[in-house]
C-alpha cells in the first residue's frame, strides 16, 4: 500500500529545506547533488542528536562548500527517521560526514539517492510549501560504498588544487537505499 509522508519546507529557504521532527529543532536539506549525507553544525550538536552515532575511523574528501576540498570524518547513524504527523519513513546505516563547523544554513544535508526507491515531490508554489514523499515500505538500508584513491586520482588533487590526500583515504563511490522488510 502506498504511504504518503508530507514535510513542511521552510520557506524562507530557495531550495528544500525541511525540520527534522524529533530530532531538536535540526533543519535538513534534500540535495539531488550530494554524494553522502553531510552534517554541517559541527561535532558537538552532531552527538547531542545522534547520540548512538558510531565514527567509522575513515574520511571523505567533500567539495561544494567552498575552497578546492575539505576532509570530513565519516559516521554511521545506525537509524535516520523522518516523520510528519501521519507517517515515517526510517534510513538504516545512515553514513554522514561531519563538517565540524559551529552553524551552516542549514545542519543536515541528505542525497536525494536516498529517496531513489520512492517517488517524491517538492511543492514549492503553493500556501504551504511541502515535501511529499511517497513510499510503499517503511524501512531503508542506506548502502554507501566506499573505495580508495587511486594513485592519479591523488596526484591530480595534488596537482591541480595542492590538496595532499593521506595514504589510504577513502572517497564516496556509490550509495543507493533499499528497501528492507519489517520482521
Amino acid at each position: 500500500m502506498q504511504k504518503m509522508l508530507q514535510l513542511r519546507l521552510n520557506d524562507s529557504f530557495r531550495v528544500p529545506v525541511f525540520e527534522l521532527e524529533g530530532y531538536k529543532e535540526t533543519s535538513c536539506l534534500l540535495d539531488t547533488g550530494a554524494e553522502i549525507a553531510v552534517w554541517c553544525s559541527g561535532r558537538n550538536h552532531f552527538l547531542e542528536i545522534f547520540q548512538d552515532a558510531v565514527n567509522t575511523d575513515t574520511q571523505v574528501l567533500l567539495s561544494g562548500f567552498g575552497g578546492s576540498g575539505e576532509f570530513a570524518d565519516v559516521y554511521k547513524i545506525p537509524l535516520l527517521e523522518l516523520k510528519s504527523a501521519d507517517e515515517s519513513i526510517r534510513f538504516r546505516n545512515v553514513y554522514a560526514a561531519l563538517l565540524n563547523r559551529s552553524r551552516f544554513g542549514f545542519d543536515f544535508i541528505l542525497p536525494a539517492v536516498m529517496f531513489s526507491k520512492t517517488d517524491y515531490k517538492i511543492n514549492n508554489c503553493c500556501e504551504s510549501p511541502n515535501l511529499q514523499v511517497y513510499f510503499s515500505r517503511d524501512m531503508f538500508l542506506s548502502v554507501t560504498r566506499m573505495r580508495k584513491f587511486t594513485r592519479q586520482e591523488a596526484e591530480a588533487l595534488r596537482s591541480e588544487f595542492g590538496i595532499e590526500v593521506p595514504a589510504g583515504m577513502e572517497i564516496v563511490d556509490s550509495i543507493a537505499c533499499l528497501p528492507q522488510n519489517l520482521a
